[in-house]
């Protein structure tokens, strides 16, 4: 029930995405930017902000005049000074983090790959909440504590521009920084520059970049708004788990880390890889002893594109004395939480119109870290069928959300059931995957099905029975609402005709108790049985319309009971269908659907009911 791509619009995106891949060769920095309305001086100014940052020209954070920080005046020669002993944001937080959101970039299918606007949501794929809207943000990352999140954005002088698309890939971003509840945020640059992903310090305060050829390596406080340039010729910067340093890619290549003191630690000194060769990528591991690393030989690479680059996922110790062979032909390693497992992408990521040479696995550390099993996504449980012409495929890394959690959205190319691809939550310790969100369409569809989640507080009856089944369905999670479920069981019939009790499979006979559920669609019901009960619920909420109790809870119809109760939910990309109404019994057992193509006014007006949640307005 779920619009397809077309084919010239998937073919364009693969184009772009085959593209895009070159950004992660070496010692490049890639990063995201928000824009801005008039460009200032390179220095960080705190932004007071409303809930959703909108489109430009002010396309981050919608400000107000208050609590605004003007930005004070610096000279270039004051922008390049390097302070002789940075602070890391040394010591781990106090506690941990207060929100278990995840931070995510929302990119409907046909945008441009890597683009996209923040939001957060629940790791079970509810209560997704938008933070900005400017359509040019990337690379969400959260906090330790959980309360803010840094991204990269593409400033609005190349997005204003007539035709933006050729400067989109020039790797040019600003840094924000905005709270998870959207209500505040901080812009840290303001002019186009090669930014990388920003890092945060292990306390949540300070944010760590690499900006321009030089591989500037720049912090700032964002609540002090105080600056630092802590290096040169450093790139994609991660702060070291305990704030004890950062570590960093070389200019020729290599890897390693600077302390709090300025010293500067080789982990993979270029000197001591093969010739044409480099770390691409790297991730610390949880107790900041050891990382995993991506070393890429370019030595047979094919023009500028990722064929021909043969990569590998090592691991090794902070003092460099333990490099191990993990994998060959993976890449962009990112350590989870507890440290036991690296989730990596595998081939080469080159992208014709149907074909995409990439997908997910997982390597398992063992304690020692000596050496790690593989596991390919297709071995995952839940893993999706075969799939007919297209490629099933993840459109980036995972993002963690607990020690063994993670967050990955997934395309399909080239097939006309789509349905498969979107969201999925994957648990690396039992190897099982779960979609938890479709595909989006369109950035309205982004907007329309956000629902605030439990952080933002569900409009409720105070009725048990019935909150139970709204935060069900809100949370588009079959197994909360096949938990609700309640069948009907009626003998069925061999007589002809629409209504009335089920009908009797050939070899039964007439009266045969059946097990069904009732739904209603436009004109007619018909019976659902057991087994096909997941594609029945299966329909993605867009808002709660109304909750009414029935006055008259008399039942006209055995065979389609109407319930006590009748929830009214608009939905999203339903192939005309506009809405169901969830009939409840008093017990909060969802017993009958009626899914409907009118207004959603009709399910309520003149039915004899008691509302308990009024009409959503506009």
């Amino acid at each position: 029930m779920r619009n397809g791509i077309n084919l010239a619009g998937a073919f364009l995106l693969i184009l772009i995405l085959a593209a895009c891949t070159t950004a992660e060769l070496a010692p490049t920095m890639t990063s995201v930017v928000v824009p801005e309305d008039t460009p200032i001086a390179e220095t960080p100014t705190a932004v007071a902000t409303n809930p959703v940052v909108t489109t430009e020209p002010t396309p981050t954070p919608t400000v107000t005049a208050t609590n605004t920080v003007p930005p004070p005046t610096e000279t270039p020669a004051e922008q390049a000074t390097a302070t002789p002993e940075p602070n890391l944001g040394g010591g781990a937080p106090d506690d941990p983090p207060s929100s278990e959101v995840v931070p995510i970039l929302v990119r409907p299918e046909q945008w441009r790959p890597g683009l996209g606007d923040i939001a957060v949501l629940w790791p079970d794929g509810s209560g997704l909440k938008l933070l900005t809207t400017y359509h040019y943000n990337a690379d969400p990352v959260l906090s330790p504590d959980g309360q803010r999140i840094a991204y990269r954005s593409v400033p609005s002088t190349i997005t204003s521009l007539p035709e933006p698309g050729p400067r989109l890939s020039e790797g040019y971003y600003n840094i924000w920084v905005i709270t998870t509840d959207g209500e505040q945020a901080w812009q840290l640059t303001s002019s186009e520059a090669a930014r990388s992903v920003p890092s945060w310090s292990a306390d949540s305060q300070r944010v760590i970049f690499s900006q321009g050829e030089s591989g500037e390596l720049v912090e700032v406080d964002v609540d002090l708004q105080d600056r630092r340039v802590i290096t040169q010729s450093a790139f994609n910067p991660k702060v070291r788990p305990d704030g004890s340093g950062v570590g960093f890619i070389t200019r020729d290549g290599g890897l390693a880390w600077i302390d709090a003191s300025g010293s500067t630690f080789d982990i993979v000194p270029s000197s001591s890889l093969p010739p044409n060769t480099v770390v691409n990528d790297f991730d610390w591991l949880t107790d900041g002893q050891g990382l995993v690393y991506t070393l890429a030989d370019l030595s047979e690479q094919i023009g500028g594109s990722t064929l021909g680059i043969k990569y590998g996922v090592w691991v090794n110790d902070v003092d460099g004395s333990m490099p191990v062979l993990l994998a060959d032909g993976a890449r962009n390693a990112k350590a989870s939480p507890n440290g036991q497992t690296v989730a990596v992408l595998t081939g080469s990521g080159y992208a014709d119109a149907c074909f995409v040479d990439q997908r997910l696995a997982f390597l398992y550390l063992d304690p020692e870290r000596a050496e790690a099993e593989l596991v390919d996504m297709g071995d995952l449980n839940g893993f999706p069928g075969s799939i007919a012409m297209g490629s099933f495929f993840p459109l980036a890394n995972v993002t963690w959300s607990s020690g063994q959690q993670a967050l990955v959205e997934f395309g399909l190319t080239c097939e006309e059931d789509r349905s498969s691809a979107g969201w999925y939550l994957i648990d690396s310790q039992s190897r099982q995957m779960l979609q938890v969100r479709p595909p989006f369409q369109s950035f309205e569809d982004v907007a329309d099905v956000e629902s605030g989640g439990p952080a933002a507080g569900i409009q409720l009856t105070g009725i048990e029975v019935i909150d139970r089944a709204i935060e069900a369905i809100l949370s588009n999670d079959l197994d909360a609402r096949q938990e609700l479920i309640h069948y009907t069981t009626a003998g069925c019939t061999t007589a002809d005709g629409l209504g009335g009790p089920p009908k009797c499979e050939p070899d039964q006979a007439d009266g045969t108790p059946v097990t069904y559920f009732p739904v209603l669609g436009p004109g007619e019901g018909s019976p659902v049985m057991t087994e096909d009960i997941d594609n029945t619920i299966d329909f993605v909420v867009k808002e709660l319309y109304a909750a009414f109790r029935r006055l008259d809870p008399t039942e006209v119809d055995i065979y389609y009971p109407a319930g006590v109760y009748g929830l009214v939910f608009s939905l999203v990309d339903e192939g005309g269908i506009t809405g169901v109404t969830v009939r409840l019994d008093d017990q909060g057992r969802i017993i009958r659907l009626d899914f409907f193509i009118q207004p959603p006014e009709t399910q309520i007006d003149g039915q004899g009911i008691e509302l308990l949640i009024q009409p959503a307005t506009d």
